[in-house]
């Protein structure tokens, strides 16, 4: 089927569908109540799929890590999981495009707008490149120049010879994943993330093996690196080739390139992008500073049993990045009472299943350790206990993000984030030398309760009350 054919069968499909002003409100409420129950379903999907997806991730990296840090030992270790740390720091490189690309996809398919759609991705998609190819070249430019040795704060002669090389196969992989990414974003914001999940339970799969193969051939670091991240590179590529056959109108193309389009997302874009430094600067500098302060070795001593916590909140946010694009299309049809039910329970349940989670990883952590990876990593009992924390306010947060997120609610966000990530990284470097490895868990603790939890449970209300008296403004 042709782009445009498409196109023209999915505005007939809404038209169909959508009751008009003058219907009864009977046929209206039928209506409404489909498309919720729709929406339930496909965030259900999705983030069962992801989920899943995600399960499959983690025991790949429960039987990737024992050979990988019995093979490296734990400097080598610490340092492939500083790396990953820079390289999720500058993840925001796309200047919050990406997820600008997602609220205003997600809402002109609320609109059934195609046409808008069709010049969004376009826009999204030539300037991420344009980034892309422009951080590429600096980056390489200036290899050569920066002291990797020092930043990483190696010792040993083969972990001073692959610092280098490793971040470089790192930056690589992430300058082609930057202007694909957006397909990911695409897919969300139609409600098929359960797709992405499919992809990333190949590239895991295949990943593993590669990771497998080149510890038994006993390759370097960069070697490693290029197992574990080009290969889901290397998926998200694929997903993104199938997506345009499935879809031809949403092929990017110059005809359909629009500077305006462009400005829009860019401006949205902004917003999430404040967020996703201060996010980076709160959450992906806890392993710097403890590489800096205490070395190397203790980024693996906090890394690992961090591993093992951030299971939770994570397998619950994929159902709350599913009901991200579901919140902004339901703003869109004008269903805030969908909005609002379905934020409540999200709310309930994160608090229901975080809890009794995080009370059971405190106790059995260290046995978990154990029989994971050895005695070679021991957490103390304040690290355990600050990780609990961290794990029960992290998924707290996720609901109202989701929220947010999708109501458009980005300004109040972005100077509450801010705020948190240098309150945040100032106290963990002061807590860290008080406490040691579970000062950065504290200082994480204390800065998300004061500026995100607090002000956000006091700003929704005030939000929701908004949204039904108008109900056009997501802002």
């Amino acid at each position: 089927m042709s782009g445009g054919n498409e196109s023209m069968l999915m505005i007939s499909a809404a038209s169909t569908i959508t009751p008009s002003a003058d219907e009864p409100e009977p046929l209206r409420d039928v209506d409404s109540q489909f498309r919720a129950n729709n929406r339930n379903r496909k965030v259900m999907l999705s983030g069962t799929s992801s989920a899943v997806a995600r399960a499959l991730q983690i025991a790949t990296s429960l039987i990737a890590v024992p050979f990988t840090i019995r093979y490296l030992g734990n400097e080598r270790f610490g340092l492939w999981m500083t790396i990953n740390s820079v390289l999720a720091i500058v993840s925001f490189a796309d200047f919050g495009l990406g997820n600008g690309l997602l609220n205003i996809v997600a809402r002109a398919y609320g609109e059934d707008n195609v046409d808008e759609i069709e010049k969004a991705v376009s826009s999204a998609f030539i300037v991420l490149l344009g980034i892309s190819l422009i951080l590429a070249t600096i980056f390489f430019a200036s290899y050569g120049l920066v002291d990797w040795v020092r930043i990483f704060n190696v010792h040993s002669a083969v972990a001073r010879h692959e610092a280098g090389p490793s971040i470089a196969v790192f930056f690589l992989c992430f300058a082609v994943s930057l202007p694909f990414g957006i397909v990911q974003r695409i897919q969300l914001a139609y409600q098929e993330g359960f797709l992405n999940g499919v992809w990333a339970v190949a590239g895991n799969i295949l990943g593993l093996a590669a990771l497998l193969l080149a510890i038994r051939q006993r390759f370097s670091l960069p070697w490693l690196v290029a197992a574990i991240v080009g290969i889901p590179t290397m998926m998200l590529v694929l997903n993104s080739i199938v997506l345009f056959c499935r879809r031809p109108y949403l092929r990017p193309k110059w005809s359909s390139y629009s500077g305006q389009m462009s400005e829009r997302i860019l401006k949205t874009g902004g917003l999430f992008f404040v967020l996703q430094i201060s996010m980076a600067l709160a959450y992906q500098t806890d392993n710097l500073v403890i590489a800096h302060l205490l070395g190397p070795e203790s980024v693996t001593q906090y890394a690992v049993p961090l591993r093992i916590f951030q299971c939770v909140p994570t397998f619950i946010g994929f159902f709350l990045l599913a009901l991200w694009p579901a919140y902004s299309e339901a703003a869109a049809r004008q269903d805030s009472r969908w909005i609002r039910s379905t934020y409540r329970r999200s709310l309930i349940l994160n608090i229901a299943i975080s809890l009794p989670a995080a009370l059971f990883l405190l106790a059995t952590t260290r046995t978990i350790i154990h029989y994971w990876i050895g005695d070679g990593v021991r957490p103390s009992l304040l690290l355990l206990a600050g990780l609990a924390g961290y794990c029960i306010t992290t998924a707290l947060i996720g609901p109202i993000a989701a929220l947010m997120n999708g109501l458009h609610v980005l300004r109040f966000q972005a100077v509450c984030w801010f705020l948190m990530a240098i309150v945040n990284l100032c106290l963990s470097i002061f807590l860290t030398r008080s406490f040691g490895i579970s000062g950065v868990v504290m200082g994480s603790i204390i800065a998300q309760i004061l500026f995100i939890i607090i002000p956000s449970l006091l700003r929704i209300p005030v939000c929701l009350q908004r949204l039904e008296k108008a109900p056009g403004d997501l802002r």
